[in-house]
């Protein structure tokens, strides 16, 4: 690298540092604004498993903008941008709905003060202040804020992220040249973005046109959403804000029980259908093998399994309710967690480890060479320029993180459950690291995390509750729960999406990280401390933000380790083992024979809940193929670059626009003037 291009590729602090603080409030504040639904799908911050953050795009697009005033082209480019990205990517996670104002309330406010015996026996004063202090907040501007009484929570919800945040960023780290030098693995969602850069900076030619058209194409589209939203008086076209047929807090997304009850008594594996064509764009991104894995193996496991069950006289909890309102919650449940299938444990518990373990197994010797190289021996052949931070820092940073964590989960109130709870961020993480560099969306549920402790807590009484099972559950709860952008577990989409967007723009590593750990520590303390202090000035409850989406009632603890778990101790291992050994012959398949289809990472998303239940991302992916399909095989590979990518893109981008540009400044507006 000359002189001249070290110097290009040096971090402007004076820039990056203002960014982190300035998004870091801005965001805060209109995340405590945006009401109902609309708070869920259209802050900064992603939402549920579809985990795609629109804020970072967005800002992108706004220094794109900048870029475009004369004198500032060459200053604005590729390297600079991808920094701007990180930035953002990292400080939105801890500045929107999902974190602060989600995880907080459903953990601390709501339930302090519906149960306040429980929490005060349970739930240590680093966790969440005393019901009084909770009041007083409620009580807003009438009440002065007294920071003293909130000191104490700042560990909770402020230095936990933020050693989580290095605990993630030093795993991925381990794996960022394995993962985006050598294997390559495209990282969708930091790619759409990226395209939007590239486009940009060619000359003028059918790619830009066609980035522009998908700019607008997405920008009109969202437009009616967004206006349905917000006023009444407006026509709601699409009919998304209508529940039922359509789950209104995942935009797009078909509830098949109440749409097409008829059908829907027919076919028991059916549960809710997206049609919202932003997961379309941004899957576009994503591997064939992996989106036909995804749907093909649905169709198979889910669908047809499902409907072969049913007829031998299972299931019939599936017909409960459909046509009646709200009969997808309980048909996904009844799919995921009971026999013959269990997929719950089939997913979460056998296919999800098996993606980690085999991969661990099969590249033993690429961790062993980090270990040499960390160590000073010959081992690992990547030169420093390579590399975030050498691997003896790495490694150095990996131990300190764990080890600050065990300290701070004892001071939280898990105590000697701390290791089983590290064990479980790490098994999660590992594993969601792989899908989101390969696909982007998350394969949440929130059984995944608490179904562990049934290693510990076979059967749970009253009598037997505990500080460290209260505290567990509520911390494995919140790691694997539904609501996306939550601080303790997007660490994992925000590095990977940084780095991927650094290769693509040629960024130096080094600068991408040194970018993110900036954000990693001022975004949790900004985003922490805006939450308090807006809601002393306006009134926590006054705030339209849904307060009780993410909720943990501490009286009924118990249900956490229950769900896939019903039938007694070990009834849900041999599911468990099955789909570990799927999962290892689909790898061993993968390695050893070109022409095999079927992909794990396929496999995991098409069993798990959050994407055949709930939210589903099952048209999507099938969409998606055969465009993608289509593009190739008719204009080949170039088509796809030149024609097919920039419109997906242009369309990610008028997304972002519509929905965080538009959305957010007009909630804000309708809570002042709502007449």
């Amino acid at each position: 690298m000359s002189k001249t291009e070290e110097k290009r590729q040096r971090v402007p602090w004076q820039l990056i540092i203002p960014l982190i603080v300035v998004l870091s409030f801005v965001s805060t504040v209109e995340a405590g604004f945006l009401s109902g639904i609309f708070a869920v799908g259209m802050s900064f911050g992603a939402y549920s498993s579809y985990n795609f953050q629109a804020g970072a795009t967005l800002v992108l697009l706004l220094f794109i903008l900048i870029g475009r005033i004369p004198g500032l082209r060459e200053k604005v480019n590729p390297a600079l941008l991808a920094y701007v990205f990180s930035a953002s990517m990292v400080t939105i996670t801890y500045s929107c709905f999902g974190w602060p104002w989600n995880a907080v309330s459903g953990m601390a406010p709501l339930l302090k003060l519906a149960e306040p015996e429980a929490y005060g026996k349970y739930v240590p004063v680093f966790w969440t202040p005393e019901a009084s202090t909770w009041e007083n907040l409620i009580a807003g501007p009438t009440v002065p804020l007294n920071w003293a009484e909130w000191a104490p929570s700042y560990v909770g919800w402020v230095v936990l992220p933020i050693v989580l945040f290095f605990f993630v960023l030093s795993w991925t780290n381990l794996f960022h040249h394995r993962w985006l030098a050598v294997e390559e693995l495209p990282v969708p969602y930091a790619q759409g973005p990226y395209e939007i850069v590239r486009n940009i900076h060619q000359p003028r030619g059918m790619s830009r046109t066609l980035l522009t058209v998908g700019l607008v194409l997405g920008f009109l589209f969202y437009v009616p959403y967004v206006f349905s939203n917000m006023f009444k008086w407006f026509p709601d076209i699409y009919g998304w804000t209508m529940d039922p047929p359509w789950c209104v807090w995942a935009a797009g997304s078909l509830e098949f029980t109440e749409a097409m009850p008829a059908i829907a008594r027919m076919v028991p594996g059916i549960v809710c259908l997206n049609l919202n064509p932003i997961w379309v764009a941004l899957l576009y991104f994503a591997p064939i093998s992996i989106l036909f894995s995804w749907w093909f193996l649905w169709l198979i496991i889910v669908v047809i399994g499902i409907q072969v069950a049913y007829t031998f006289g299972y299931y019939t909890g599936t017909m409960s309710g459909v046509g009646e309102g709200s009969a997808f919650w309980g048909r996904g449940s009844v799919i995921y967690e009971e026999a013959p299938m269990k997929l719950g444990a089939f997913s979460n518990f056998g296919v999800l480890p098996g993606i980690v373990i085999f991969y661990l197994i099969l590249n033993r010797h690429y961790i062993a060479s980090t270990l040499k190289a960390a160590l000073g021996k010959a081992g690992s052949s990547e030169s420093e320029a390579q590399l975030p931070i050498s691997y003896r820092t790495n490694y150095m940073m990996m131990i300190v993180s764990t080890v600050l964590l065990l300290i701070v989960l004892g001071i939280l109130g898990v105590g000697v459950i701390s290791p089983l709870l590290i064990f479980i961020f790490w098994i999660e993480f590992m594993g969601w690291m792989r899908v989101y560099v390969s696909l982007g969306p998350l394969p949440l549920a929130n059984i995944t995390g608490n179904g562990w402790f049934k290693v510990v807590w076979p059967t749970m009484t009253e009598e037997m509750k505990t500080t460290e099972f209260v505290m567990s559950t509520a911390f494995a709860n919140n790691i694997s729960g539904w609501d996306g952008n939550n601080g303790f577990y997007n660490a994992v989409s925000d590095t990977w999406a940084s780095y991927g967007f650094g290769r693509y723009a040629e960024a130096n590593p080094k600068n991408i990280f040194l970018v993110m750990v900036a954000a990693g520590i001022l975004a949790p303390f900004i985003g922490y401390t805006t939450m308090i202090w807006l809601s002393s000035q306006v009134g926590y409850n006054a705030l339209p933000f849904p307060h009780d989406w993410n909720w943990f009632s501490i009286s009924s603890t118990e249900s956490y380790v229950a769900g896939i778990f019903t039938g007694g101790p070990g009834a849900w291992v041999p599911q468990a083992i099955l789909g570990f050994i799927i999962t290892g012959i689909f790898t061993f398949l993968r390695m050893r024979f070109a022409w095999w289809p079927l992909d794990p990472i396929g496999l995991l998303m098409a069993t798990n809940i959050e994407q055949f239940g709930f939210s589903g991302l099952i048209m999507p992916p099938l969409i998606a193929w055969i465009l993608k399909v289509l593009t190739i095989r008719v204009g080949g590979a170039k088509a796809y670059d030149q024609y097919g990518k920039p419109v997906a893109a242009g369309f990610i981008g008028g997304y972002a626009v519509s929905i965080v540009l538009l959305g957010g400044p007009l909630a804000i507006y309708r809570f002042f003037y709502p007449g």
